[in-house]
């Protein structure tokens, strides 16, 4: 690893780049046993060492070397919570419109960001981001406590966490079936046949090849977790003509059929 991060070093340099030092870290992804086995790395760029770090904010996702997204879930938590709090002083001041309309727009997109890439969230985790949009589905409708999860849900016509990150998910599948998303994301779905024989709509209505994993971790991942969730779609809803049409037949599916 050390000669590629030399080789690397050096296309850096006769490009006429630097490497700034202060925000270049080190991190080891992999199983429990092989972090462990692993241990902490030491490369050098000249004569400074790499900081070896167990978690690294990365385009506004927290990374640990699990893949957890333990730490995410926390930094998440620590966002929402203050603007929960805000909407509480409001909630008798404003109207369920308005605080719909701000907890759409502050709230949702912290929940939403990434979220594909912890859909295989633990249950502990999962469990306290929609604990947390709970608490603001109330504070909109300012119920009681005991209120039913559904019944609020149902009446702000708004989804449960898991449902919306597996239409998000869905969504991801699409665009890399009809090329709309980078090609380096599109390569990451494969079909059954080879793809230079079929048609766009074949592509989308023709299974999608579910790689074999040896570790359960690696059921979390986009490679596995898309093609297994879009096999699960009806035909009507993979075979939409644009996105928008498989984003609205996929509204018209009962909540239930994400869980």
């Amino acid at each position: 690893m050390q000669y590629q991060l030399k080789a690397a070093i050096k296309w850096m340099k006769s490009n006429e780049l630097t490497v700034n030092l202060s925000k270049t870290k080190c991190m080891t992804f992999g199983t429990h046993a092989t972090v462990t086995k692993i241990g902490r790395l030491d490369l050098r760029v000249e004569d400074s060492q790499i900081e070896h770090v167990d978690k690294f904010k990365y385009l506004g996702m927290i990374l640990d070397p699990l893949l957890s997204f333990k730490d995410h879930v926390s930094y998440v938590r620590s966002k929402v919570v203050p603007r929960l709090k805000m909407l509480d002083k409001l909630r008798h001041v404003l109207t369920k419109a308005t605080k719909l309309t701000l907890f759409k727009t502050l709230i949702t997109p912290l929940f939403d960001y990434g979220d594909i890439l912890y859909e295989g969230l633990s249950q502990v985790d999962s469990s306290s981001l929609q604990k947390l949009q709970n608490s603001g589905l109330r504070r909109i409708l300012n119920c009681d406590p005991w209120a039913h999860i559904i019944d609020m849900h149902q009446s702000l016509n708004l989804d449960e966490l898991i449902v919306r990150r597996r239409k998000h998910l869905n969504s991801q599948v699409y665009k890399c079936i009809h090329e709309l998303a980078l090609t380096a994301i599109c390569d990451i779905i494969k079909t059954r046949q080879p793809s230079h024989i079929m048609t766009t709509r074949s592509v989308a209505m023709e299974d999608l090849l579910i790689p074999r994993i040896n570790l359960d971790v690696c059921r979390r991942n986009f490679k596995y977790k898309g093609p297994v969730q879009w096999q699960l779609l009806p035909a009507n809803v993979k075979s939409a003509p644009s996105l928008a049409t498989f984003k609205k037949y996929q509204n018209t599916l009962n909540a239930d059929f994400f869980q």
